[in-house]
């Protein structure tokens, strides 16, 4: 009987210690889209959103990572080689301004027009406001989660109005695919 009393408390022990090492995320996939002069170009790409951090990779290529840590306002990113590159999350980022604006993109309706120091960009976004982001400390900054209004996306388009540089005009179109709570391990937010 002792033995079997010892044997739980051991599994109990373990137990907790597994448990503890695992958190609570918002997992959301998203089909993204970049069309520019070669094509369209599909990509799968899940995000875990914790209280304060967003883990995203791309399905079947977990070599670049991307970590956006709010509390620390910083922005880690692993790449294919395994190099980690960091910045804060100002020097990581184009300010701009937001207008609200209602106008019509590769036939999709949105409601925010955005222009960037490097040339125009035009972005439609419907939002999902019932889940709130952790929110950059700033303002005025976008990109697919921190929007300046701190809210996940359903669905978007950001078109660059000013020909990129050897790909002419780019176009992103992002959809939310789906939205669940999850278990995660909390190592995977280590970024080493």
């Amino acid at each position: 009987m002792k033995l079997k009393i010892s044997l739980f408390i051991s599994f109990l022990s373990f137990a907790t210690i597994l448990f503890s090492q695992q958190m609570n995320v918002l997992e959301c996939k998203y089909q993204i889209t970049v069309t520019d002069k070669d094509g369209s170009h599909v990509a799968i790409r899940t995000y875990l959103v914790a209280e304060d951090k967003i883990l995203s990779f791309i399905e079947n290529d977990s070599s670049r990572v991307t970590l956006a840590d709010f509390k620390n306002q910083s922005l880690k990113i692993k790449s294919t080689n395994g190099g980690i590159h960091s910045f804060k999350m100002q020097d990581s980022r184009s300010l701009v301004s937001i207008e609200t604006k209602r106008d019509s993109i590769n036939g999709f309706i949105g409601d925010y027009l955005i222009t960037s120091f490097a040339g125009e960009e035009n972005v439609f976004l419907i939002v999902d406001s019932s889940i709130k982001i952790p929110k950059f400390d700033g303002n005025d900054f976008f990109d697919v989660f921190d929007n300046g209004f701190g809210f996940l996306p359903i669905k978007g388009v950001k078109e660059t109005i000013s020909p990129v540089a050897g790909h002419g005009k780019i176009t992103w179109t992002i959809s939310l695919l789906s939205k669940k709570s999850s278990l995660v391990n909390i190592s995977l937010f280590n970024i080493e």
